[in-house]
């Protein structure tokens, strides 16, 4: 690192390696306010409010993940998961905090995180309403994020991962029993299934790539086959569409089960074509995989997705990998039958999916 350091001093002798950020910032003036920085300037305000905010929902999912002596081991490490990703979307708030200049009374300096938490931290009461409240928080984040965008560069990038992450928790609110459990009959009927809002989007000069978590089912096909333009638990942004050649880059996204990874094409190229033959795949002991122009309750979702069918997915109708935990087994072969081809084997597919 020193080396580093005075080759870069070599090359430009004004290099300055860190920003004048305050040293004891504080985000409300306190009553001796003697020898700290008050951040009143008001987009540092609003920049440090959110990140403020953001750290304690990571502080509220580890007091939901340990507060409690017997949780479930799946919520723990939901709860444990979300908190490491909340680190990686509070460093790029921070860091654009650090640009800003704090107040006018002190020149030349900027502001900085203050990490004000909560007075108290006592986890909520575990079950529905818990991962209701928690998803309302990051959705007030996500759109708190939102009206960043001039201020922090990844602002929008970022605000989609958390509407992803409250879509996930307030799917488990819908869907408060365990696996292995049998839901009452007076569950609410799930709500029509649409396309998430949170989608990520990473633009490259060939193809912009969309990824929706709420979909993916952790094949792996992306992280092997691509691990230079898939970075794998990389805080920030981590789909490089420009790091692989176009055409090997379109073949891994076709290969996606789940359809949680599309493509459009930047390069005048035709995008994904529907295939000559619809086909619906059992696979066995897990999910149905479809590969078809799908219509999914009136919803176009496009040509690839993985469907439920243990009936314990906390995101019907997509499948979430429950079948695994839950000691599902069934057939991977269809029944034997009439095999005489349809007169009409490709198109528009349309899905609508039921209750039991």
């Amino acid at each position: 690192m020193r080396a580093d350091y005075e080759a870069m001093l070599a090359r430009d002798p004004a290099f300055v390696p860190s920003r004048p950020v305050a040293r004891n910032p504080v985000m409300r003036r306190p009553p001796n306010p003697e020898g700290r920085v008050f951040i009143e300037i008001p987009e540092a305000a609003a920049v440090l409010d959110v990140a403020n905010a953001l750290y304690n929902q990571m502080l509220r999912c580890l007091v939901q993940a340990y507060g409690r002596a017997h949780r479930e081991r799946a919520d723990r490490a939901e709860l444990i998961d979300t908190a490491i990703g909340l680190m990686g979307i509070v460093t790029p708030v921070a860091e654009a905090l650090t640009t800003l200049p704090a107040n006018a009374q002190s020149p030349g300096v900027n502001a900085g995180m203050t990490f004000a938490t909560l007075r108290g931290l006592e986890p909520l009461v575990e079950g529905a309403s818990e991962w209701r409240i928690l998803s309302d928080r990051f959705a007030d984040l996500a759109e708190g994020l939102r009206h960043l965008t001039s201020l922090v560069p990844e602002a929008d990038a970022l605000a989609q991962r958390l509407d992803t992450t409250a879509a996930r928790f307030l799917a488990r609110a819908n869907n408060p029993p365990k696996a292995g459990e049998s839901a009452p009959m007076t569950t609410p009927a799930p709500a029509p299934a649409t396309p998430s809002p949170a989608i990520e989007i990473a633009e490259g000069e060939a193809l912009t790539i969309a990824f929706e978590g709420k979909r993916c089912i952790h094949s792996r096909q992306c992280v092997l086959k691509a691990p230079t333009v898939f970075l794998a638990n990389t805080p920030g942004a981590w789909i490089m569409p420009n790091a692989m050649d176009a055409e090997k880059l379109v073949a891994v996204a076709e290969n996606c089960p789940s359809g949680a990874i599309q493509y459009k094409r930047r390069d005048g190229r035709p995008d994904e074509a529907a295939p000559p033959v619809n086909v619906l795949t059992i696979r066995e002991n897990g999910p149905l995989a479809v590969n078809a122009p799908i219509n999914l309750d009136g919803v176009e979702i496009g040509m690839r997705a993985t469907l439920c069918r243990c009936g314990q997915s906390k995101n019907k109708p997509f499948c979430d990998g429950s079948h695994n935990g839950a000691g599902f087994t069934a057939s991977g072969e269809p029944p034997t039958g009439d095999a005489t081809a349809l007169a009409v084997r490709n198109g528009p597919l349309a899905i609508s999916p039921l209750r039991n």
